[in-house]
């Protein structure tokens, strides 16, 4: 459920989303360290989530946020088994299912580096992820 805004929130989200007078409240909360300005912190909390939900922002775990879009993880797994799968297919002689293995194991590595991660090689070909 989303909490009722703050009418410092709620009357500038009501004139056309006038996001600058909502978001310079919030920012004013954040510049007063001290509450010098007298804020009901629970109130304020509350107001910066509402705020928040209803524009969208800060939907996700930030861990999650912070890795992006990709399952990194499930990528790296994946990178893992279509190299092996190329390296068994060219002990076996199959060049056409080795290409076919490295040339998805490029898109893999691809996707990483358009969300500037790179993917490191580990021991026993098991690889991880960096931020680059």
């Amino acid at each position: 459920s989303i909490s009722p805004l703050p009418s410092s929130i709620e009357y500038p989200m009501l004139d056309d989303l006038l996001f600058p007078s909502a978001i310079r409240y919030i920012e004013r909360i954040f510049e007063d360290p001290k509450n010098e300005h007298n804020f009901d912190m629970h109130e304020s909390r509350m107001a910066i989530a509402s705020f928040s939900r209803i524009v969208g922002l800060l939907q996700k775990d930030p861990e999650a946020w912070f890795k992006g879009g990709l399952d990194y993880d499930a990528l790296v797994a994946e990178y893992d088994s279509v190299r092996a799968q190329a390296l068994a297919a060219k002990e076996a002689g199959d060049k056409a299912k080795m290409g076919e293995m490295f040339k998805r194991s490029d898109e893999i590595r691809d996707q990483f580096k358009a969300e500037g991660v790179v993917i490191e090689s580990g021991a026993g070909g098991k690889s991880g992820w960096r931020k680059a």
